[in-house]
């Protein structure tokens, strides 16, 4: 099977930036702004490393068949979008020169968004 563009943009787009706006909409902020109830970590590369240990942790238990499967997936990708985001604006020129491709559209679409889960 071929990638297309349009397809990798729909998914990017419907599948996990809508996730990630509306989650941040229902759950608030919890990489920016954590509520450190049971730590004081604030560190938002750190509190998105964990997220992401816990997702392929829990992938790693998953029927490949599955929707749980599936979802963890784009779960991961919402994270990993994140992560980079937060890495961006900590180091703009670095990313510049490393990805191309990744637009300020699409950074500014998960800036303060966040994934619950």
């Amino acid at each position: 099977m071929k990638f297309k563009k349009e397809d990798i943009d729909r998914i990017a787009h419907e599948i996990i930036i809508e996730k990630l706006v509306k989650k941040n909409k229902k759950y608030g902020d919890s990489i920016y702004d954590p509520k450190t109830i049971f730590n004081d970590i604030d560190d938002p590369e750190v509190l998105i490393s964990v997220r992401l240990d816990d997702k392929m942790g829990r992938l790693s238990q998953l029927d490949k068949d599955s929707d749980k499967y599936d979802s963890e997936l784009r779960e991961i990708v919402g994270y990993l979008l994140l992560l980079i985001n937060y890495r961006k604006n900590r180091e703009p020129e670095k990313f510049e020169q490393e990805i191309p491709g990744l637009t300020e559209e699409v950074l500014k679409k998960v800036r303060f968004t966040t994934m619950h889960f």
